[in-house]
């Protein structure tokens, strides 16, 4: 059974806290070994063969096993768009695990896995989860997970290295591991974020995440790599109080500053470091949230406001913009919506949020990542129920804004079929707690997770989006 926490409101103990982020699936498999690699990538609808490079836009499953599969986050390598690793919260053992699918041909194919079954010192406890995947380049990948136990409070964070473009992961740096006879602080909900910009701290890997404390208040930590992930530093506060905080997410500009925003009790919150994350500065407000009901009316998987965060990085006109996109349920006044507001002083001030979701229904928008093209285009996919408002169901849309995030185009869909969210292996009550994108300059892969019908259970999809047209 999942619990609902609404974010900021810790009344449960250290151990439900992680049995409502991965509770075991209603009907988990056997464990059958864990060695095997799961191949996938049929797409979910025919494509014609095609040259290299040509468009493929059909939804793609990327795991294809019959157990489930959440929360869904996605990275490729710049210098190689065609290679891209996504992470999941993987049930093909039975609990969760750190599901990893990868491909080399531009998201037309896959494989997948997870890390514990490519190497068992991947996975020290009975479950991992909470995927984070950044790319550096050159094949280099990197993985954030959680890893905990279902029977006591032992829980450690990792990050795990591929320098294959996913198949392996032979390297794993340990950020922290509360093991031994507890009580133990509790590590949530890490992102991660790599400065691949040829500057003063290139290389360098950043993980920020919420600690549930045994005896105080939650709070925004970091943690940095200098050695390629083989090592990290001390986790180090860097909210400015204690309290009320979930939802990390990090993001570097072209210079090397790393922001990191958060939501802290129906805000937004952003904090940067100048110096390659050695020290931080104070919290700024982004904007006021009206926290997004949870669940939403008509569903039972549970929802919440976190910030997405992207950067543009492209040397154009909005070059240094810093994004950051929440559902809201108050929306501009046209209902719950996906909100972006945008800073064009390096996180100092902040406009007022605008639109991106543009249904007409006042149905529920949720789980936004934001991405940005090399080129400065915008991109964000959304969870969107305009099509099926008031029931367990739901589509993926996306938006584009080529104006520095001033307006966006017309809404798109992405998914080919409506999802159920009653399939998703947990009785409806849950798909994950986020979604992913990654960008390159022709093309979006938004990632999610999908329940369709037709497979019975909740799969990682992605598709790939040609933005050549700009209209």
């Amino acid at each position: 059974m999942i619990s609902v926490l609404r974010p900021g409101r810790v009344c449960l103990s250290v151990l439900a806290l992680a049995i409502s982020t991965h509770g075991a699936p209603r009907q988990a498999s056997a464990h059958p070994g864990r060695s095997g690699v799961v191949t996938a990538g049929k797409p979910t609808l025919p494509v014609a063969p095609t040259a290299p490079g040509a468009l493929q836009t059909a939804n793609v499953n990327t795991t294809q096993n019959p157990s489930a599969q959440n929360e869904t986050w996605i990275a490729l390598d710049p210098a190689n768009p065609r290679n891209l690793v996504g992470g999941t919260n993987d049930y093909r053992f039975g609990d969760a695990q750190a599901g990893v699918a990868r491909s080399f041909d531009g998201g037309a194919t896959w494989t997948s896995t997870t890390l514990d079954a490519l190497d068992t010192t991947l996975g020290k406890y009975d479950a991992q989860g909470d995927p984070a995947v950044a790319a550096l380049r050159g094949g280099v990948f990197y993985y954030a997970f959680i890893d905990f136990n279902r029977g006591d409070d032992q829980n450690r964070l990792a990050v795990a290295r591929s320098n294959d473009g996913g198949l392996t992961w032979p390297q794993l740096g340990v950020i922290l591991d509360h093991s031994g006879p507890g009580p133990h602080d509790f590590e949530d909900k890490e992102l991660i974020a790599v400065d691949d910009t040829g500057g003063a701290f290139d290389g360098n890997v950043y993980v920020a995440w919420t600690r549930y404390p045994t005896a105080d208040l939650e709070r925004v930590m970091i943690s940095r790599s200098t050695n390629g992930g083989a090592a990290f530093s001390a986790p180090a506060q860097i909210s400015d109080s204690t309290g009320g905080y979930q939802g990390t997410a990090p993001a570097v500009d072209r210079n090397g500053k790393l922001y990191v925003a958060w939501y802290h009790s129906s805000t937004v919150e952003i904090d940067a470091s100048t110096n390659g994350g050695l020290a931080f500065g104070i919290d700024r407000t982004v904007a006021p949230i009206a926290d997004i009901s949870n669940p939403i009316p008509g569903a039972f998987f549970r929802v919440f406001s976190f910030p997405a965060i992207a950067v543009d990085r492209s040397g154009g006109p909005f070059d240094g913009n810093v994004y950051v996109v929440w559902a809201d349920e108050v929306g501009t006044g046209a209902g719950p919506d996906v909100l972006l507001s945008r800073s064009t002083d390096g996180g100092l001030s902040w406009s007022l949020p605008i639109r991106v979701s543009d249904d007409v229904n006042g149905s529920y928008q949720f789980f936004p990542a934001i991405a940005v093209t090399p080129d400065g285009t915008i991109l964000v996919s959304f969870f969107d129920q305009r099509l099926t408002p008031g029931t367990t169901r739901y589509d993926v849309f996306f938006a584009r804004s080529t104006n520095g995030g001033l307006s966006f185009d017309r809404n798109r869909r992405v998914s080919d079929v409506t999802s159920d969210s009653l399939l998703d292996g947990f009785g409806g009550g849950f798909i994950g707690d986020y979604a992913g994108i990654a960008a390159a300059k022709a093309f979006g892969f938004p990632y999610w997770t999908d329940t369709r019908p037709s497979n019975a259970n909740a799969e990682g999809y992605t598709r790939r989006l040609p933005l050549l047209d700009r209209r």
